[in-house]
């Protein structure tokens, strides 16, 4: 899956807790804002998808402009 088709799925049905800036692609593993919204995708796409998810802290640098707490990727089958 893309990552756009995949980002649409998520804000679409999850459109009441996750907006599209709550995560980002980077390195093939979204990254998270808040590791309380990257649960609520970790157990969506575990779910819907039949898939394994893993989730670790993530790790900020100090060129982003941003902090994130968690970041996630899907385990090859």
């Amino acid at each position: 899956m893309k990552y756009v088709t995949l980002k649409q799925d998520i804000c679409k049905n999850l459109s009441s807790t996750i907006q599209a800036e709550d995560f980002f692609l980077l390195e093939g593993k979204l990254i998270f804002v808040l590791h309380e919204k990257a649960m609520q995708v970790k157990d969506y796409l575990e779910k819907t998808y039949d898939i394994k998810v893993h989730t670790q802290l993530t790790r900020n640098w100090p060129h982003w402009d941003q902090e994130y707490e968690t970041e996630m990727w899907i385990q090859n089958k």
